[in-house]
């Protein structure tokens, strides 16, 4: 997941690419680091707690920037949104 405002490509909005094509842009909210960080442990990543005492940690650490995040995604900040979808 990554997003280029300035860069070469047509696509400014944050999005992902995924295996086995990378050159598809999928459209997505911003995340947040604590997302990657579920991901993670989704996939097996192994934990010095339970998962309920990381889950209560990531939302501790996340919530500030959710509360006070400036823009979510294209529907928040229209100027984003490209002919190339």
């Amino acid at each position: 997941m990554h997003w280029h405002p300035d860069g070469p490509s047509d696509i400014w909005e944050p999005h992902l690419h995924i295996p086995l094509d990378l050159k598809m842009h999928y459209p997505c909210d911003r995340m947040t680091f604590e997302t990657a960080i579920r991901w993670c442990i989704q996939a097996g990543a192994p934990l010095t707690c339970t998962l309920q005492e990381a889950e209560n940690e990531l939302i501790e650490i996340e919530a500030p920037h959710t509360l006070y995040r400036s823009w979510r995604s294209r529907h928040d900040r229209p100027d984003l949104i490209t002919s190339a979808q």
